[in-house]
């Protein structure tokens, strides 16, 4: 079904700042380290991740972030840092909603994968046994052999670097796929399939937003129902996440953050109400709700660690057997004795004896950066940024990845007992 870029208006809406001390009542003003307001429950023991995210955003000037710790299935940190309106001075709280970008691909993988533990997909599926008889009649042949899996690990065949990515509106993408009017994802879907592949399909490895765009069709057409009621009702659901939603382009939604640029930059409209218009480039240069599947969610921090947490004790899921785990977390054969690389929906990399693993998954969009790690040892964490622009270059999750395992590293004493975001 098309999914059409047109977005609702929603008013944001701010809770008070949350408790200040470990088993403190809610309090109405944040604390303050350094300059820097930091919300939700303060710990001494957990100093050390309150220290490094208020020396990282201070050097890397961002304006704010979100950080949730998970240990062994319990929410044990849940704070936020800085402004999520720094003209409002806003602080960002446990509860604030981000943009998660690019890690969605986990979330429409583990979606994929409760269809195959149901019997109504395999991973060994041909992409066009799922197309639709008028994409039949347009798909290039190149396109026969390729399957879920390689859909899910981006060997597909499809190379942005070689041509462009559909999922983002240019001149060049649309005189190549014949796009007037309005994006959907079915215009892109039947635009592309046409089209040479730049790769074997299986040869090689590419990043593809497009990839997992089709995956959310294939989830639509499996299931009769909408991509994101699906996963919420078959996904999320068991883990107790109600707030994650996808996102809109246009709007600030209940408790979701300001998206920031460093340099105001702006680009031409392509979503309904802004067409011809010159807009910033976080809000209508591109369409959030086209990205649904590979890149439209919006969550707190603590949503994605209670996702993760389903990674670490696989029974929280009732579809994620033993079996489909082990499908999750290996190698295509062509990444076979790699200690890193892609498996179905999440970057896997093998530590120590590589008897052990850590999964994870960044997402950048303008506006955003952000980061998802499940490690081995039990412990996962989320770190949402509310830009992507920093000073001295970079992203900022790539700046966060390394600093947070040694903050995580140097804590001695963890909480028994679950923190609220509330």
């Amino acid at each position: 079904m098309p999914h059409f870029c047109t977005s609702l208006l929603l008013f944001a809406c701010l809770t008070s700042a949350v408790a200040l001390g470990q088993s403190e009542p809610a309090a109405t003003e944040p604390e303050v380290i350094d300059g820097i307001p930091i919300t939700g429950t303060a710990n001494p023991d957990l100093r050390p991740v309150d220290e490094m995210m208020v020396e990282l955003i201070k050097k890397i000037d961002a304006p704010g972030a979100s950080v949730a710790i998970s240990r062994d299935g319990v929410l044990v940190y849940a704070r936020g840092f800085g402004y999520q309106d720094e003209e409002q001075a806003e602080p960002v709280e446990p509860n604030t909603r981000f943009r998660i970008a690019s890690i969605s691909k986990p979330i429409t993988a583990t979606a994929i994968m409760a269809l195959v533990h149901d019997g109504k997909l395999s991973l060994d599926d041909k992409l066009v046994d799922h197309l639709t008889d008028e994409e039949r009649a347009v798909v290039n042949e190149e396109l026969a052999p390729v399957t879920l899996r390689q859909l899910l690990q981006h060997r597909a065949g499809w190379n942005r670097d070689k041509t462009f990515d559909p999922m983002f509106k240019s001149r060049r993408r649309d005189e190549a796929l014949g796009i007037e009017g309005l994006d959907t994802t079915d215009k892109i879907i039947r635009g592309m399939l046409p089209l040479p592949l730049s790769d074997e399909p299986g040869s090689k490895y590419s990043y593809s937003n497009f990839g997992y765009c089709v995956l959310g069709r294939i989830i639509e057409r499996t299931t009769g129902q909408p991509y994101d009621e699906y996963v919420k009702q078959r996904v999320l659901a068991q883990q107790g996440i109600s707030t994650m939603a996808i996102g809109s382009t246009l709007t600030r939604g209940e408790h979701e953050t300001r998206y920031h640029t460093n340099d105001g930059r702006k680009g031409p409209g392509v979503v309904e109400g802004v067409v011809g218009q010159r807009v910033p480039v976080q809000y209508g240069a591109w369409c959030l709700e086209n990205m649904d599947a590979h890149g439209g969610w919006i969550a707190t921090a603590a949503d994605l660690v209670a996702f993760a947490d389903g990674y670490n004790d696989n029974s929280r899921y009732d579809f994620l057997t033993d079996d489909l785990l082990a499908e999750v977390v290996s190698p295509c054969p062509a990444d076979e004795g790699k200690n890193s690389y892609y498996g179905l929906g999440w970057l896997v990399v093998h530590v120590g004896d590589k008897q052990h693993y850590n999964m994870w998954h960044n997402g950048s969009l303008p506006g955003t950066s952000t980061i998802l790690v499940r490690r081995h040892d039990g412990f996962n964490w989320a770190v949402l940024f509310n830009t992507r622009d920093i000073e001295g270059g970079g992203a900022p999750s790539g700046k966060v990845d390394p600093l947070m395992h040694e903050a995580v590293n140097k804590v001695q004493q963890w909480p028994a007992q679950p923190v609220s975001v509330e």
